[in-house]
């Protein structure tokens, strides 16, 4: 499994298949997320925050995605 960590106030965390195609540092990381956030107060909070900007790879470790809001290739923009 693949754990995806969202730019949240609080923690909002969710796994993917192994198998799952992740984009490169700087992508544009597209979801449905609302398929893998089941928890219907971490799903508030990650609307909030997909509303507001669309998800972008920051960082890969292992088998762990951190995401951030932004553009693309835009590491200012955290």
């Amino acid at each position: 499994m693949i754990t995806i960590h969202m730019p949240t106030s609080s923690p909002v965390s969710f796994q993917l298949p192994a198998m799952t195609k992740i984009p490169e540092v700087g992508q544009t990381f597209e979801l449905k997320f609302e398929d893998y956030i089941t928890d219907p107060d971490e799903w508030e909070l990650a609307l909030s925050t997909l509303d507001n900007d669309e998800m972008v790879v920051d960082r890969i470790e292992e088998n762990e995605v951190w995401l951030r809001e932004g553009d693309p290739d835009d590491e200012d923009d955290y």
